[in-house]
């Protein structure tokens, strides 16, 4: 990508994903159903979103893979400050997903302050060499010619019980608590602050899983 994307083209292609999501609500509600662990529920979540992502950035000349997503989710935290659609539209299309994959959750508002502290102590776990070797393990373990969802669903099965951990000393215990921390979270997703930290760990996780260069 040699040219940044304006709000507007952040715009449609955010339409795009969110409405081919709604297309595949039944997908999602048949995970809702399911009596999987959290981990296993948000494995079978990425298989759904992700070639939804991908089919949808490849219009735009992002390519149809993480470094391509990466790319999309860059211009997204530089513009969602500025933007209150941009903000919205991706607010309005999590709230869709957690709705109808976790659904019946008793929402936990958070301040700013507090949300901030949360996505700062969870980007210093998740960036420490400590938590980083473990990813080296289980993407060796996997088949070379492992696909980015294989990728990023092994990646989950260490990160979700990081991201618990944390997320309990700030009063979120377990699988539900994770639910909620998220939840509450979305309310703050265009602060600068928060977005940077967490794309900043997002970015030196997916290098270190061998996902982006």
């Amino acid at each position: 990508m040699d040219e940044y994307l304006d709000t507007e083209q952040l715009l449609t292609i955010q339409n795009e994903i969110y409405k081919k999501i709604q297309l595949n609500e039944d997908k999602l509600r048949f995970i809702k159903d399911k009596s999987s662990s959290l981990i296993e529920k948000w494995q079978e979540l990425l298989q759904v979103i992700l070639p939804i992502q991908m089919d949808v950035i490849k219009a735009y000349n992002l390519g149809d893979n993480q470094s391509g997503l990466s790319k999309f989710n860059a211009e997204y935290t530089r513009c969602s400050p500025e933007s209150v659609a941009l903000s919205e539209l991706n607010k309005e299309k999590w709230l869709f997903i957690f709705d109808k994959t976790f659904g019946g959750i008793e929402f936990k508002e958070i301040s700013l302050q507090e949300a901030q502290k949360l996505i700062e102590e969870i980007a210093q776990e998740m960036t420490s060499e400590t938590f980083l070797t473990q990813i080296d393990r289980v993407i060796i373990s996997l088949k070379p010619e492992a696909s980015l969802i294989e990728k990023r669903r092994a990646v989950l099965t260490i990160l979700i019980p990081l991201h618990i951990s944390v997320m309990g000393r700030h009063g979120f215990n377990g699988e539900v608590g994770y639910i909620q921390a998220q939840r509450a979270i979305m309310d703050y997703y265009h602060d600068p602050q928060i977005a940077q930290r967490a794309a900043h760990a997002q970015s030196v996780v997916f290098r270190r899983a061998q996902l982006i260069q």
